[in-house]
Parts: structure tokens; sequence; C-alpha cells
């Protein structure tokens, strides 16, 4: 029974390892490395961080596009323009 025990208190610990390391796998290319459900220690709390994790990255690459569409509208802006008539 103890050897039953340790097993399953192990599995839990690794199950909240991977929990945690998926909560900075927060680029596109960390979560390849990501577990699939059919690995023991996939928990529904993983696929939890999982889920916001890829929100994350998809905020963040559209505040970058959106961080560059502003750049360009600005520099457009600054440019120098010639006297309207000319």
């Amino acid at each position: 029974m103890p050897i039953a025990q340790d097993t399953q208190e192990e599995r839990h610990t690794i199950q909240l390892a991977a929990i945690s390391t998926a909560s900075i796998q927060n680029t596109r290319g960390t979560i390849v490395d990501r577990i699939d459900r059919n690995s023991p220690y996939w928990t529904v709390a993983y696929e939890d961080v999982c889920r916001a994790i890829d929100r994350e990255i998809k905020q963040r690459e559209r505040a970058d596009r959106l961080d560059a569409a502003l750049r360009l509208a600005c520099n457009a802006l600054a440019e120098p323009r010639p006297p309207e008539g000319e």
C-alpha cells in the first residue's frame, strides 16, 4: 500500500510541476512542448493554464500589431509635406 501512495503523491507532484511549467511557456516557440491529454500528468487545471497562456499570447501579438500600426501612422504624420497647391 505505501508504494501506491508514494506513486500517487509523485504523480500529483509532477502534475503540479506541469501546471507550473505551462504557466511560463508563454511564447509560440515554447508552447510546442506542451503535454497532451494522453499524458498521465495532464489535468483540467493544466488545460486551463494553457488556455490562459494562449489568450495572453494572442493579446500580446495584437498589441504588437497595433503598436506597429500606430508607429507607422505617427511617422506618416511627422513627414514634412509640401504646401497645398504645389
